[in-house]
């Protein structure tokens, strides 16, 4: 990631942050990750990298590292489509 779009990325979570619309995007995301089923895929996924890699050999960044791919590849286009479009909305409120 270039220098300018790390700088935009610290603003834009700057603005959504003071402004209450972060808590609210994580909130709606939380919810339609519950309701599409990923939330259940991605603790199945987990119950699979321990059952194959054995508890002992597990830690929860091992765990982590292996499920985050799979957890990103499993959300919807419908639930990235609806976020993106409430953040576009949260940052033309405040440009007005």
């Amino acid at each position: 990631m270039d220098q300018n779009t790390q700088a935009l990325k610290s603003k834009l979570d700057t603005l959504l942050t003071e402004s209450g619309d972060m808590d609210e995007l994580k909130e709606l995301l939380r919810t339609r990750l519950i309701e599409s089923g990923w939330r259940e895929e991605v603790r199945l996924a987990c119950n699979k990298v321990i059952k194959e890699n054995g508890l002992d050999n597990c830690t929860v960044d091992s765990v982590v590292r292996e499920v985050t791919p799979i957890g990103r590849e499993k959300i919807s286009a419908a639930v990235k489509k609806e976020l993106l479009q409430r953040i576009n909305t949260a940052v033309k409120k405040h440009l007005e």
